[in-house]
């Protein structure tokens, strides 16, 4: 007979203990909860708190909202009589703040756009100043010109040194053809915009050119004096 009633222990003990895990839902406790953060200014039992309150009924087949009396503890008192606090509909913070809050979300939001905006167009800039920087595409339209000036100085300056020899003047030429280039040079392998690097072809190129000028002039005086000078010697 101590075995069963072991047993029996047993099982009440385990039927409690499962009890126990089960979560239990209180009503009153949810609706004053959600009262209290965002939800509808709601409370439960509807029947203590209401001076009036709508139950659903049903008979049969038939079913309909009966509206009964309550004790209103915190509305307007039983059925309305009076002698409570009217606390249910003369304070409602949770309309208020969430009229604040949706204000606040949606000035939050727009902000928050405005700056997605801004991150999104500096990106955008970011991205095509990179690719800009990156990739030459100027000095292909550049090439010819330089190379056609590159052929001519050359010849050039095989035809200033027969005149002249090895002088100073020699050696600030080709001192002078070493600055172009290392200038050309330069912005093909700096991390700069086309633009720049336009502005710098261009300029390097006039340079290339007025060199070549010089050059010329110099060649075609020596030139000059040296027939004058055998006119001279002949008469």
């Amino acid at each position: 007979m101590s075995s069963y009633r072991l047993i029996g222990l047993l099982v009440a003990l385990i039927s409690l203990d499962m009890v126990a895990q089960v979560p239990i839902y209180d009503e009153a406790k949810h609706y004053q909860l959600r009262s209290m953060e965002t939800g509808p200014w709601e409370f439960s039992p509807r029947s203590w708190y209401y001076s009036w309150w709508s139950k659903d009924m049903k008979v049969l087949w038939w079913k309909w909202s009966q509206k009964l009396p309550g004790l209103g503890i915190h509305d307007n008192g039983p059925a309305g009589l009076g002698g409570a606090d009217h606390y249910v509909s003369r304070y409602s913070p949770n309309q208020t703040r969430r009229v604040l809050m949706l204000a606040q979300a949606k000035m939050v939001k727009k902000q928050t756009q405005k700056v997605e905006d801004r991150i999104k167009e500096v990106q955008k800039r970011e991205t095509v100043s990179i690719a800009d920087r990156s990739l030459d595409v100027v000095w292909e339209d550049y090439t010819p010109s330089f190379a056609k000036l590159e052929i001519i100085y050359t010849r050039r300056l095989g035809e200033y040194r027969k005149a002249f020899g090895r002088n100073e003047a020699y050696r600030a030429i080709q001192l002078e053809h070493q600055k172009i280039f290392d200038a050309v040079n330069y912005m093909r392998k700096n991390y700069v915009t086309n633009i720049d690097r336009k502005k710098v072809y261009s300029q390097q190129l006039n340079k290339f050119e007025q060199l070549i000028q010089k050059m010329n002039l110099s060649i075609k005086m020596h030139l000059s004096y040296q027939e004058l000078k055998s006119i001279c010697k002949t008469s």
